[in-house]
């Protein structure tokens, strides 16, 4: 009777692609992250000098002792814990009051161009967070810590060392970068919500503040709540900008302390740091569910059909919304602006009188530094690391498309069954594991070989493996959101005439899903073509992309050829985005 269950079971191509992509999700996820729990108890080749005694592969806890109780805990963990905490209460406390004051202005008020403004509050978005960062360099970079100064003080501007670098410019760079992923939550929120219900409040009597505290704002605090978790996860675990703007004055981060240590070999306490700091986004993510799970759910949507009422800001409009073009400008226009003015200087500083289109096309007349031979955009090394770029980002999100639509179909299909749980979990797992950790994982599993599977560092496979593990909860949730919207009944009425699944998959689901496929794909495409942390530690010569290779210029103290690098990955992402929105009607629904 088990055996006929079974073979029943296996005999719905739905089933068997459930347990396939159960299997998938253990392998490339599931199994890395117990692989780097391993390695932490594991003696390393670079432990001997340490630990005398000990062989490599015996079992130690001197990874976690160094970490946690040794000398060094303060320096190695407990310092740079408290920083990261820091700087991702500090983006939260500044982002999300002003992306969700933002989303209320674009969606809830009479305030003129609230089309044009809800897309170019977006933008920020589609760069990589490092992108401020770079610019505030730019701007505020002290010769006295970094070399060459920035565009104040190169005009006599003296600049104080805490204004340059550490955690203030961290977190007002991330703020800048991040308060789109409060927009756009809290922007969606704020469309669902009925105005009849605040029109009720005010009839009743409640002032306009009176509305906005007891009525509106609780109806979207399940949208800041998850905003809130989506920030501040993000924060604590991006390296990039910490790296720029904090190790000049040795202001670490977990993420900068995870990438210091991997880098000299002591890959064992690297690893506990990791864990650490998957510790602390699945801890905000757990209890952001309890706080919001247990709170009351109310009805915003009737079936009466529900309506938009704005508000009016009367002599108020024009002002405000002179003020957020005068935002937009500083936020987005201008970094990019001072980015592009930047690389006309061959040393970065600024100087009026040294412009010049060397560092894009080169100068026959001397010889280039760094990399180049003739110019950033005739340099054989930096169009190989922009066609890497490129490649990676293509054949992820088609791959990550797929696979996101795969895991809808599955789901959905069996939906409250444990199998389709699981699936759904083992999706969610690589949301709350930084970038930089997912490259230290795949560093530590793949550097050697494993079974059949040969080592793969050093190869362009492994770098499209971690960024489709990384990324799969994107076009999962696009793909699980694409198929709940199908009506089963069209698959079952071809299936009724005889239409195979693969025919039924083609002609039906994917024409259907088609939206959602592609925003999958174009939100694992941005990611992708931005991702520096998550591919950093696992990038060579051979297959270097353009992110790190503006980390490496950075590292160089060549601004310029850094920056010039940044617009390239700006133009290429901003130019695919708005591709995809005309041709494909792809939209950034759900960012992550």
């Amino acid at each position: 009777m088990t055996w006929f269950r079974f073979s029943n079971y296996i005999r719905k191509p739905h089933n068997v692609m459930l347990i396939a992509l159960i299997a998938v999700m253990i392998i490339f996820i599931l199994i890395p992250v117990i692989a780097i729990i391993a390695r932490t108890f594991v003696v390393e080749s670079s432990d001997l000098r340490f630990l005398a005694d000990a062989a490599v592969g015996d079992f130690t806890t001197y990874h976690w002792w160094r970490v946690v109780a040794s000398p060094l805990s303060r320096v190695l963990f407990y310092q740079p814990f408290l920083n990261s905490l820091y700087v991702g209460f500090g983006v939260v406390l500044l982002a999300l009051p002003l992306g969700s004051f933002l989303a209320w202005l674009v969606t809830r008020t009479d305030i003129p161009f609230r089309r044009t403004f809800s897309l170019l509050l977006v933008l920020p978005y589609l760069f990589p967070s490092w992108v401020m960062g770079l610019s505030w360099l730019a701007v505020f970079k002290n010769a006295r810590i970094g070399g060459a100064p920035g565009f104040l003080q190169g005009i006599g501007v003296s600049l104080p060392d805490w204004l340059s670098y550490g955690p203030i410019p961290i977190i007002l760079a991330l703020t800048l970068h991040y308060y789109p992923y409060a927009f756009l939550i809290v922007s969606a929120a704020l469309s669902s919500i009925d105005s009849r219900l605040e029109e009720t409040a005010s009839i009743l009597g409640a002032s306009r503040l009176g509305v906005l505290r007891k009525v509106t704002f609780p109806l979207v605090i399940p949208a800041l709540g998850s905003a809130f978790i989506l920030i501040f996860t993000k924060a604590i675990g991006t390296f990039a900008t910490p790296a720029f703007l904090g190790l000049p004055v040795r202001f670490h981060t977990l993420a900068t302390r995870i990438y210091s240590s991997i880098q000299t070999r002591a890959e064992g306490s690297g690893y506990v740091l990791s864990l650490f700091l998957i510790l602390v986004s699945g801890i905000a993510i757990y209890l952001n569910t309890k706080v919001l799970g247990t709170r009351k759910g109310y009805v915003t949507i009737a079936g009466q059909g529900s309506r938009t009422r704005l508000t009016k800001l009367r002599r108020l409009r024009h002002p405000i919304a002179a003020l957020v073009i005068l935002f937009v400008l500083l936020s987005t226009a201008l970094p990019v602006a001072l980015l592009g003015l930047q690389t006309l200087t061959e040393h970065g500083d600024f100087n009026i009188r040294e412009l010049s289109l060397r560092t894009w096309v080169g100068d026959p007349n001397s010889p280039v530094k760094g990399w180049e031979t003739g110019g950033i955009l005739r340099s054989p090394h930096i169009l190989g690391g922009a066609w890497n770029s490129v490649k990676l980002a293509l054949v992820s999100a088609v791959i990550c498309g797929l696979l996101g639509l795969l895991v809808g179909y599955a789901v959905v299909k069996k939906r409250g069954s444990f199998l389709s749980k699981s699936l759904e979990s083992l999706a969610f797992v690589p949301y709350i594991i930084p970038g930089l950790v997912f490259s230290g994982i795949y560093l530590s599993m793949f550097s050697r070989s494993l079974g059949p599977i040969p080592g793969l560092y050093g190869t362009f496979a492994i770098l499209v493996i971690v960024t489709v593990a990384k990324y799969v909860p994107f076009a999962s949730r696009t793909g699980i959101s694409s198929m709940l919207q199908i009506d089963q009944s069209l698959e079952e009425a071809s299936y009724i005439h005889g239409a195979s699944w693969l025919k039924r998959f083609h002609k039906i689901v994917i024409p259907l899903a088609k939206s959602g496929l592609m925003a999958g794909m174009l939100l694992v495409f941005i990611n992708a073509m931005r991702a520096l942390s998550l591919i950093i530690l696992l990038v060579t010569p051979k297959t270097r992309t353009l992110t790190s290779m503006t980390f490496r210029y950075v590292e160089l103290n060549q601004p310029h050829y850094a920056n010039a690098i940044a617009l390239l990955i700006v133009v290429i992402t901003l130019a695919v985005y708005f591709l995809a929105s005309l041709i494909g009607k792809a939209k950034i629904e759900r960012i992550g």
